[in-house]
């Protein structure tokens, strides 16, 4: 018996509602050319809203401190131009209701398509124990995580000119948690990178980068060390480069490449960098930029999209002082607006923590200022007002 297969041939030129699809998956309105940059084959389109227009959203409060923040952003949304309403699932507090509890948050956010996470850390420590975030990533397929570091005015920082974005790659590398103890004082931990996955994250970064109308790309590695992990890194994204010749790369090892950031961050435009270096990296701008309060993070995957603070740290020391600083939470809140197509809310919230922070320098002690949580949140809530 002969088989027939049937072959699907992609067309080099890709139609004008294609392009418009990469537009909504990546949240930008750009009039770019895409040229014949292949997309994902698995597209889907933003949450549909529910009776009456509103949006669900899945909220995980976390631990540590996050529950406080959580609410008060709650309470900034609640005074803001959306139609929004919340399924918050609560967060593990030890190794073994861990299972039960990861399940019941994929699911959420499976079905709601996006999540408003603050940190999570289970209590309980042991050579058993998963790193739950890393675990939610994974089942999630969070391929890709966006961070944009731009300096606040009128926050002390160590360089003013820092705008750069950081794309991290988020499921492979270092982070896989494949580690065990071979023979008894001997441990053997993996550090797994394919082709597939970086293909996958590569194609969406640099439409990202495209989109956001970036000029230069640099990709981080250390493939003098990690010849084959690294070196497959490197090339997969190289050679999706060349379907963007509007773009300029540049390849660096990372010791050169932090030692740039810290004394020279305003020569970036667009980084592309494994898991554990992009971790180590997002946290070392972050305290360039004034804290680990201030920035926001993006994750996506072909299915659903999940914002957090940049930094997941849960600051259990900071619970119930009132002195947090909520900024990366209400980025977070912004980014998720401006993904779901609330303009109108998402312009509110950045306009009124610019407005508080750099006008009114309102600020929490962890930037240098006195301010307590619950001051600075009363006057966001009064410039999202003003805004409507």
């Amino acid at each position: 018996m002969i088989v027939m297969l049937q072959m699907k041939i992609i067309p080099p030129l890709i139609s004008k509602s294609v392009k418009r699809q990469i537009s909504e998956f990546l949240n930008v309105n750009t009039d770019t050319q895409f040229y014949k940059t292949p997309i994902p084959e698995k597209f889907q389109q933003l949450p549909f809203p529910l009776y009456g227009g509103f949006y669900t959203i899945t909220t995980l409060p976390g631990t540590g401190i996050s529950p406080e923040l959580m609410d008060h952003v709650k309470n900034v949304l609640a005074i803001a131009p959306v139609n929004l309403n919340f399924e918050e699932i609560t967060s593990p507090t030890s190794v073994k209701d861990e299972d039960n509890e990861l399940y019941r948050i994929t699911s959420s956010v499976f079905r709601n398509r996006v999540a408003l996470k603050g940190s999570i850390e289970v209590t309980s420590k042991g050579a058993g124990m998963s790193q739950h975030n890393m675990s939610m990533r994974s089942k999630l397929d969070l391929y890709i995580a966006i961070i944009h570091c731009r300096a606040y005015p009128h926050v002390k920082c160590l360089n003013p000119g820092i705008d750069c974005i950081i794309a991290r790659q988020n499921t492979e590398g270092d982070y896989l948690m494949l580690e065990h103890e071979a023979v008894k004082g001997n441990v053997e931990a993996l550090k797994v990178v394919t082709r597939h996955k970086t293909e996958q994250y590569a194609i969406w970064a640099l439409n990202y980068a495209r989109a956001h109308r970036r000029k230069k790309v640099t990709i981080v590695h250390k493939e003098d060390i990690y010849v084959l992990a690294d070196g497959i890194f490197v090339k997969t994204v190289l050679e999706q480069a060349r379907d963007f010749r509007d773009l300029r790369f540049e390849t660096m090892r990372l010791t050169p490449f932090i030692e740039k950031l810290l004394r020279r961050p305003e020569v970036f435009d667009f980084v592309m960098i494994p898991n554990l270096y992009g971790s180590s990296a997002t946290n070392l701008i972050c305290g360039a930029l004034g804290g680990a309060g201030l920035l926001s993070k993006k994750s996506y995957s072909n299915y659903c999209a999940v914002f957090e603070p940049a930094v997941g740290d849960s600051a259990p020391h900071l619970k119930g002082k009132d002195c947090a600083n909520p900024v990366a939470m209400l980025n977070a809140a912004r980014d998720m607006l401006s993904y779901l197509r609330m303009y109108r809310g998402a312009g509110a919230i950045d306009y009124a923590v610019k407005r508080t922070l750099c006008h009114d320098k309102i600020q929490t002690p962890d930037i240098g200022g006195t301010a307590t949580t619950s001051e600075f949140i009363d006057r966001v809530k009064y410039y999202v007002g003003s805004f409507m």
